[in-house]
């Protein structure tokens, strides 16, 4: 899965939580902003306008299950990575 892909990339993957609360959220992307080459997001309760505020520009995500996020397409950080 996610976190052997990462492993095979000599990357580690970090979970965190927000118990549903957007300021835990911020939070935890925030920390994450520093030492993160990318995210995968899953924030079902949060709407598009809190997932645009919190998520950094610079790194690519990946949302999961989230209603209605903002739509960012962005080739060059998805190459960066290895996405084609």
């Amino acid at each position: 899965g996610l976190d052997q892909a990462a492993q095979d990339e000599g990357l580690f993957l970090v979970v965190s939580t927000s118990h549903r609360h957007s300021d835990e959220f911020q939070k935890a992307i925030h920390a994450l902003d520093v030492r993160a080459d990318g995210l995968v997001v899953m924030a079902p309760e949060l709407d598009g306008d809190a997932l645009a505020r919190a998520l950094p520009a610079h790194l690519p995500v990946v949302l999961l299950n989230c209603a209605d996020g903002p739509v960012r397409d962005d080739v060059d950080a998805a190459q960066a990575i290895g996405v084609d």
